[in-house]
């Protein structure tokens, strides 16, 4: 009787092992020939093509070294590319200070929204004058932990 039971379970599991074989490869082999349609997509005129954002950054509270912390958290995060990096006019600057060139451009649009989250935007503003080589300079405050602690 044992050998009976035996011999019934190896020949379930053969006809399993059937079934499946035949689910997988019916699956496999006729699934593959289901055709696709080609679609194609509108050419653009111009590809966006976002500008390099050109940044001075100016120690402003007399720390040594500062400038330099600024500019590499800068351009780490932001991607911006840093030119210079020296003293500002004085050091009684209490306030960090982000002067932009151009509020119509986009980039730096976005980088005005980016920064403004570690600058008070009381204190991002644009240039009375025109900017030289850069489209935004950042004047390094008494604050500037502020800036470097955020995240």
């Amino acid at each position: 009787m044992l050998k009976k039971l035996n011999l019934l379970i190896v020949l379930l599991v053969f006809l399993n092992a059937i079934l499946v074989f035949s689910l997988v490869s019916h699956n496999f082999f006729n699934g593959s020939e289901q055709k696709t349609e080609k679609i194609s997509l509108p050419k653009r005129e111009k590809a966006y093509q976002p500008q390099e954002i050109v940044v001075s950054v100016l120690n402003g509270c007399g720390v040594p070294g500062v400038a330099n912390l600024i500019s590499s958290e800068i351009q780490k995060k932001y991607g911006a590319k840093v030119i210079k990096t020296e003293n500002a006019d004085n050091f009684d600057y209490q306030k960090t200070q982000v002067i932009y060139s151009s509020a119509s451009d986009p980039d730096i649009q976005n980088f005005i929204t980016l920064i403004s989250e570690r600058v008070d935007s009381e204190h991002i503003y644009p240039s009375t004058f025109p900017l030289k080589d850069e489209t935004i300079i950042i004047i390094v405050g008494k604050d500037y932990q502020d800036f470097l602690n955020f995240y």
